[in-house]
């Protein structure tokens, strides 16, 4: 810190020393005012969705789990759930059957088919995006 001297020397020090305190101040509040965005609720939200739909590995688990449970519905609502007719009661019993067993042995698959999924809807948002920002 410099020796003060004289009294317009005190007088100066002081008025910058009063500014870097008001810049000080404004970026204080900049920082508050920040903070408290991101802690909202859908902030936090949007944010958590955003961070899942940028990471393809976890998109491409969630999508394979959401086939595999999408499978078992729809196995599950095969023709042997309403009909009495024995062979519709078969056939759908060996079409639930082939199914999980597909899904059970070809998780690979699955996961392909998912991350084409993916991959095509977040191509067609980024489009999207593209052509609004034009």
């Amino acid at each position: 810190m410099q020796t003060i001297n004289s009294a317009l020397d005190l007088k100066n020090l002081i008025l910058k020393l009063e500014e870097d305190q008001e810049i000080q101040g404004q970026l204080l509040k900049e920082h508050f005012y920040n903070t408290i965005e991101t802690l909202k609720p859908v902030s936090l939200i949007k944010n958590t969705l955003k961070d899942i739909t940028s990471s393809p590995f976890l998109m491409s688990n969630l999508i394979a789990s959401a086939i595999g449970l999408i499978g078992g519905f729809i196995s599950k609502k095969s023709p042997d759930d309403k009909s009495n007719h024995p062979i519709r009661n078969i056939f759908g019993s060996i079409l639930q059957s082939g199914f999980t067993t597909f899904i059970v042995k070809h998780p690979s698959a699955i996961k392909l088919v998912g991350g084409l999924i993916i991959q095509y809807f977040v191509s067609r948002k980024l489009s999207k995006s593209q052509e609004s920002d034009k």
